[in-house]
Parts: structure tokens; C-alpha cells; sequence
């Protein structure tokens, strides 16, 4: 996937969820995910789907969430597992991490991420990337994440640093705080940015 389409699809579930949901910001949530994120995501499916979050012991010690797949009698089901060694804030994060890797397609990561901040900067870092630049998958279901839980709908409260520190950002929307960092950098901003003006 682009940036660009990221941005757009992000886009219009958010502006779902909006109509779709009383409390929008930040999201509501229910096993560590949110019914309305869960009802957009299942519309991208040919078949009735349901999805699952459960907080587990995941036995590699290094993974912090995973998701499984499964097709009977054209019903598919999604079972999203995420570490019970996560706060509730990355918690959430995870999970809408791992249902946006369902929504992409079959992909199967052959690695897992384990290092959550680690994939973030070697992301911000590439300072060349274009918004019409494929992204990987890892890094798609990423962005994807983070602009469903920091929709740019809200830029101007989350990019406010004079009036509200990253924690203040992260509390408001439950997202880990290490997310609002990131998204604040200028390099983060600049593409984000670009993406959604790119849209209007």
C-alpha cells in the first residue's frame, strides 16, 4: 500500500466511526479494541466475519500481539492475540495494529514485530519517502494504526505542543505515549500532512 492510500482508507473509516459512534475521540474501547473499529473492518470482507481480541500469555516472550485467520464454510474469523504484559494503551495499540494486517490482505509476516519503537524509527528515518511510495506491510498496518487512534480530524489538538504535552495527548486518546512522540516529529508531520492534503 501507498501512504496515500492509508491515509485515504483511514480516512473513511474514521469518518464512519464518527457517524457511527458517540464518542470519537478517543475511541471506545471494549477488549482492547473498539466495537465500532471492529464493525468498519468487517465491511472489507467478502464474507461475515468476526473478530476476536483476548489478552494472553503469549508465549515468545519478545512478540507482543499476533493475529490468525480462519475461513469455515465462508465465514471467516479473525482472532487477534495480544500480550498481557502490555499497558491498556499499547494494548489498544497492538490490536488495531494486528486487525489492520486482516484488512491488508492474506500477508503472513514470516518475523513478528517485537520492537515496536524500533520499526517506528527506522520508518521516520527514511527522510526520501514519498507519499506514492509502497510501504511494507509491517509498516502499513503501523500508520495505519496510529491514524485510526490519532485521526488527522484532530491535528489540531495532537500537533498542539504549546498547549498539550505528548502525555496530555496520549492520555486523551489512550494511545502509548512513545505513538504521540513520533507522530509529532517533523518528519512524521511533514508526510502526514502531505497525505490528507493531498486528499481534500
Amino acid at each position: 500500500m501507498r501512504l496515500v492510500d492509508i491515509a485515504l482508507l483511514s480516512k473513511d473509516i474514521h469518518d464512519k466511526i464518527s457517524l457511527d459512534c458517540n464518542d470519537i475521540s478517543p475511541i471506545s474501547i471494549i477488549s482492547d479494541t473498539t466495537p465500532c473499529i471492529k464493525t468498519q473492518i468487517s465491511k472489507y470482507f467478502k464474507n461475515k466475519v468476526s473478530i476476536s481480541v483476548r489478552s494472553t500469555d503469549i508465549t515468545n516472550s519478545e512478540q507482543v500481539g499476533m493475529f490468525r485467520k480462519y475461513n469455515i464454510d465462508n465465514n471467516e474469523s479473525i482472532i487477534i492475540n495480544v500480550s498481557n504484559a502490555l499497558n491498556s494503551c499499547w494494548s489498544r495499540f497492538v490490536a488495531t495494529k494486528e486487525l489492520v494486517h486482516s484488512i491488508i490482505g492474506d500477508y503472513q509476516p514470516k518475523t513478528q514485530t517485537t520492537d515496536i519503537l524500533e520499526l517506528i524509527s527506522s520508518l521516520v528515518e527514511q527522510k526520501n519517502f514519498k507519499i506514492d511510495d509502497e510501504v511494507s506491510p509491517e509498516y502499513t498496518a503501523w500508520i495505519f494504526a496510529v491514524e485510526l487512534l490519532l485521526p488527522y480530524c484532530h491535528d489540531n489538538i495532537i500537533m498542539d505542543s504549546d498547549n498539550y504535552t505528548s502525555y496530555q495527548i496520549a492520555e486523551m486518546f489512550k494511545v502509548p505515549e512513545q505513538i504521540v512522540d513520533t507522530v509529532r516529529t517533523e518528519d512524521y508531520r511533514k508526510l502526514r500532512t502531505k497525505c490528507y492534503e493531498d486528499l481534500d
